[in-house]
């Protein structure tokens, strides 16, 4: 019977980021070494190994990614070195737990690759599983390229509160040589004493009297299971799409989603750069590669999956249990606890907006060997970031519509705009006389939600059964703010802009006094098309931005939604999802899987008729319609008539990621038409 032990990482929840690191290379990990050593040096049969992370692993041999300021001394740098050589600390082939949808395919690969970073440095066998844990479950579009690097297995642990995607069935061998316990401390906590792994063992063996015990690593035991023919041909073998069910808590920071998926666009373009490159050598001189694989590092902390601290933890009391209505938690904001979870919310997003002074700093520690290198880079980062900055638009040279029932002809397209809501309602393609929008099928159409507490119940008794309420998927106490309802909000067309003769359009939205005032719409919304054409067909380019939004720790969301002419789309069937790189049928997956949300971008196509819908900022994906985020209907199949729809944003998390928002915010969308649809994955 094999045991294998580890401590469940959260980077946040539990902590700041720096104080959990702290934590871990000055107490967790000399703990686990101490425990490996006394148990040898007291001739005891029990040993301890220990599975970390490689992430958490690089960062204490050579603080890569700047997880603290400080490096380790060369000491502590050798007493690591040493267990590892022993074999008393090991990992496995992903770098931490992770929200792995989050992530674009490059830079889940590149993730991969720490594991084998390690590898190489400590001549170890290339590691072929992987762990996954906390989050319930994953998309299968992570199998290609594990693949591609070589790792041949995933463990999944679910959070137990979760349901879980519901497997076809269980493989159940009775007649497995080996048998793995799995043997873990809760979320940031020491690793056990060498007292306590002998009563582990004690009682284990009491348990299971014939067996002989072996501590041991992931990739020994799962080297076993494939070693085994005759119970891999018994493997029941599984097609359909899993999806992670936590996902929808990255809408919580749209600036933070925002410029991780833009600054993961650079690291690919770059990444893409030094493989074409025939003289690797002036990249290596430069110190180029060097500077991409620290961004590259500190960039893979963004999808870890803790995104902040525990809300429970800090404002579970009275005074926080009835601080809902937005003058009493306006009144809190000081509050040394409402305070440390903003800082923690910042500490998260650093990872992205301090590259400039990380990289710095790195050319610093390299004697300025890489200074050229590090500020090019903090110059097309700062680049990247800039056009993410919304900006109220500047309105000269445009020329104010008097709205009715105008259609505008443009270069491709004839448009009209709904007079009251701003959507479009009336989308004729020239070239093929399709008609994509009509008065019942709106492209673009903008909306804000709110909830109230029978949602969240009615969500945790599906979703959560053993948990309700549950904390950490609630909002509870939010009646205390009065009554609170669950209600869709449409907003109001103000003005309808046209810029010079140019096909763009500028439409200014507000929504009603209710929804900014009792919860956190926005008091402003512009939404900018901007018809262009030299891109292999007709496209329409989308941004849409919000000013003046107060923050509420209300339940809200915040939606774009794009419904197509069911007489053009007219087989649901055909919408696909691009997730990871890969495609992705809404209708093909799994009961109790992600069925009502997916990350990223999507597309129809039939025949000849071809739509994609790129999402360039968020990244979450709601097909058939936008009532799911709180009805988890994991039975129900998604009704993609109903068109797709992005969640902007959200705030119904009830920890760890962002509770309240209150920044100005741009998206941007791209349709594509026809031929300019058209493309691998």
């Amino acid at each position: 019977m094999l045991q294998l032990r580890r401590t469940h990482l959260d980077l946040g929840y539990t902590n700041l980021v720096a104080n959990i690191c702290r934590e871990y290379f000055y107490h967790h990990i000399p703990a686990a070494i101490d425990t490996a050593q006394t148990l040898r040096r007291l001739g005891r049969p029990e040993r301890f190994i220990y599975t970390s992370h490689p992430w958490l692993l690089l960062e204490y041999l050579d603080n890569g990614a700047g997880c603290l300021k400080e490096g380790r001394t060369p000491q502590q740098q050798r007493l690591l070195e040493d267990a590892i050589a022993r074999g008393d600390v090991t990992w496995h082939a992903k770098p931490m737990n992770l929200l792995p949808e989050a992530a674009d395919a490059s830079l889940f690969g590149y993730g991969l690759t720490l594991a084998k970073q390690l590898d190489l440095r400590f001549n170890k066998t290339r590691k072929i599983a992987a762990s996954s844990k906390d989050v319930p479950g994953v998309s299968r579009s992570v199998i290609p390229i594990m693949a591609k690097h070589q790792v041949k297995a995933l463990h999944i642990g679910a959070n137990s509160a979760c349901g879980t995607a519901q497997l076809r069935r269980q493989h159940h061998h009775t007649r497995l040589p080996e048998a793995l316990v799995y043997s873990f401390t809760v979320d940031n906590t020491a690793p056990l004493n060498y007292t306590q792994v002998i009563q582990f063992y004690r009682d284990v063996q009491a348990q299971y009297p014939n067996a002989e015990l072996a501590a041991t690593s992931l990739d020994a035991f799962v080297g076993g299971i494939l070693g085994n023919s005759t119970l891999m041909a018994q493997l029941p073998r599984l097609t359909q799409e899993m999806g992670d069910t936590w996902l929808y808590g990255i809408a919580a920071d749209p600036y933070r989603l925002s410029a991780f998926r833009e600054l993961s666009r650079l690291r690919s373009s770059m990444e893409a750069e030094l493989t074409r490159s025939a003289d690797n050598k002036r990249h290596a001189d430069s110190g180029e590669a060097v500077v991409v694989e620290a961004f590259s590092r500190r960039l893979m902390k963004i999808p870890e999956h803790n995104w902040g601290l525990s809300t429970y933890t800090y404002l579970h009391n009275y005074t926080y249990f009835l601080a809902w209505n937005n003058t009493v938690f306006g009144a809190n904001r000081s509050n040394d606890d409402i305070r440390l979870l903003d800082y923690g919310w910042k500490e998260q997003r650093s990872y992205l907006l301090n590259t400039s002074t990380f990289l710095a700093d790195l050319s610093v520690d390299h004697g300025g060997r890489y200074a050229g290198a590090a500020r090019q880079m903090s110059k097309r980062v700062e680049e990247r970031l800039q056009t993410l900055q919304p900006r109220k638009p500047d309105m000269t040279d445009w020329q104010r519509v008097v709205m009715g029932d105008d259609l505008f002809d443009t270069r491709d397209f004839v448009v009209g705009f709904d007079p009251a809501t701003g959507a479009i309602n009336f989308l004729l393609e020239k070239a093929t006389n399709r008609k994509w929008a009509t008065t019942e099928h709106h492209l673009a159409a903008f909306l804000y939600q709110t909830y109230n507490e029978s949602n969240f119940d009615s969500f945790n008794r599906q979703y959560t059964p053993e948990c309700v309420p549950c904390p950490d998927f609630n909002k509870i106490g939010m009646w205390a703010s009065g009554h609170t309802e669950r209600k869709d909000f449409r907003p109001k067309l103000l003005a309808l802009w046209r810029r010079g003769g140019e096909d763009r359009f500028l439409l200014q939205l507000t929504l009603p006094d209710e929804a900014q005032t009792k919860y956190g719409a926005p008091a402003q919304v512009t939404v900018e098309f901007d018809f262009v054409a030299g891109r292999g067909g007709p496209a329409i380019d989308i941004k849409l931005q919000w000013f003046e939004k107060p923050a509420t720790r209300l339940a809200e969301a915040m939606w774009l939604s794009f419904v197509p002419n069911t007489g053009v789309v007219h087989d649901s069937t055909a919408w696909l999802l691009d997730v990871m790189g890969s495609p992705v049928s809404p209708y093909d997956v799994m009961i109790n899987g992600s069925r009502h949300l997916h990350a990223k971008s999507k597309r129809y196509e039939k025949g000849d008729v071809f739509l994609a819908i790129d999402t360039l900022d968020a990244a979450l994906v709601a097909p058939g319609d936008t009532h799911h985020l709180l009805d988890f209907a994991g039975r129900e199949q998604p009704r993609c008539e109903g068109g797709m729809h992005v969640n902007l944003f959200n705030n119904l998390w009830g920890t760890a990621f962002n509770q309240w928002y209150e920044d100005d915010a741009q998206f941007r969308f791209t349709l594509r038409f026809g031929t300019a649809a058209r493309g691998g994955w």
